[in-house]
């Protein structure tokens, strides 16, 4: 007996329908699964044009004929079996989204069951999908389940589906590696429940030895001390790595040194070592400032707000794409004044200290307008 797969682009009498035929007893007589055994395979060519004489739907061997997905079918009762509306209900029943496989039976039944004159009887097993609906993570604290968890639901936009449960294990790994477990391990298996049809995604967690910080040091140049960054990063001797935290307090050192003016600062813990057995880590924190950038203004007034016209400090970015941005919306508040000529530019230098950027306005003459007037075709 084959399945009748969703995939399959060509149908043939015999093999592909996976159709079997036997003799049944009386109705009740025999369960689903005792007239798969005792029925013979067949080819379905000798059941074409056989009267139907029952229809059932045995979901993972319990019959379940739901009037929702009998009304799917396009064969019927009491009407000769034919193949376009068998392969028509077994698509209908795929394509309603419930099941991961449809496997179709048919049972010679009746008294003569011999002669080519005894109904039949279909049988349609289903396989239902069990949508994953729960996570549950074993073999860490409830607080860090937690945390795997929501995480999880924030990658896979909610809960993974089936087929998603290997990346899962994956992004569960790479959490706990960030909350200091470099050598976790976590093992997926889906635990599936019935009426209805769901399932959990086990997640069992090895978590291996917590990585413990054993040296820490902050390179590069700053106007942030050194103890002041290993503080904000959350770093100490004797407390766990945690490369996620250092991160977050990584992000916020470089909004400070923007906020400072310094606009291409870079910070990192790239260069971190972890030892082979994974239980000590030496933080090594890279802060590259530069040189504070200092805007100016020359020429006439901005017409505007330059915090709006030039957000640099807003952005924390001074690059060559946001100050051209930046002379176009001079220019253009320029123009919405009357300065029809009026024009922006800028210029970079660098002193001892400072980089400096300098924006010059030139308004020019203001327009306004004296007549208008309309020629040609004034209709």
């Amino acid at each position: 007996m084959g399945p009748l797969s969703r995939h399959a682009t060509s149908w043939c009498l015999a093999g592909m329908l996976g159709l079997v035929a036997g003799t049944a007893a009386p109705a009740g007589a025999q369960t689903a699964q005792g007239r798969e055994a005792a029925a013979p395979a067949d080819a379905i060519d000798r059941l074409i044009g056989r009267t139907i004489v029952a229809i059932h739907l045995d979901v993972e061997g319990r019959r379940s004929d739901a009037p929702d997905l009998l009304v799917m079918l396009e064969v019927q009762r009491n009407r000769p079996l034919d193949l376009a509306e068998l392969r028509a209900s077994v698509l209908q029943l795929q394509s309603a989204g419930r099941f991961e496989n449809v496997r179709v039976r048919g049972v010679v039944s009746g008294a003569g069951a011999g002669q080519d004159a005894a109904g039949i009887e279909l049988i349609f097993d289903l396989t239902p999908r069990h949508a994953i609906d729960r996570v549950a993570v074993t073999g860490v604290p409830a607080g860090l389940a937690g945390e795997i968890e929501r995480e999880l639901r924030q990658r896979f936009n909610g809960l993974p589906r089936n087929s998603q449960v290997d990346a899962a294990a994956r992004a569960a790994e790479r959490t706990l590696a960030e909350r200091g477990y470099r050598q976790a391990k976590a093992l997926p298996t889906i635990h599936p429940s019935h009426i209805p049809e769901r399932a959990t995604l086990v997640l069992a967690v090895e978590a291996g030895p917590l990585t413990v910080v054993t040296s820490a040091r902050v390179e590069g140049a700053s106007p942030l001390g050194a103890a002041a960054i290993l503080k904000r990063a959350g770093v100490a001797v004797g407390q766990p790595y945690r490369s996620g935290d250092i991160d977050v307090g990584l992000d916020a050192i470089i909004e400070d040194l923007h906020g400072r003016g310094y606009y291409e600062a870079a910070v990192s813990h790239a260069r971190d070592v972890v030892s082979p057995d994974g239980r000590s880590a030496d933080v090594i924190i890279t802060v590259e400032s530069a040189m504070p950038v200092i805007l100016q203004f020359a020429g006439d007034p901005l017409p505007g707000k330059d915090s709006e016209l030039v957000p640099i400090k807003r952005e924390g970015s001074a690059d060559e794409d946001l100050l051209e941005d930046s002379v176009r919306r001079i220019e253009s508040a320029l123009r919405r004044d009357g300065y029809w000529k009026g024009r922006a530019s800028f210029a970079r230098s660098v002193t001892p200290t400072a980089k400096v950027i300098t924006v010059t306005v030139t308004r020019g003459a203001r327009y306004r307008f004296e007549r208008l007037e309309v020629s040609g075709n004034t209709q």
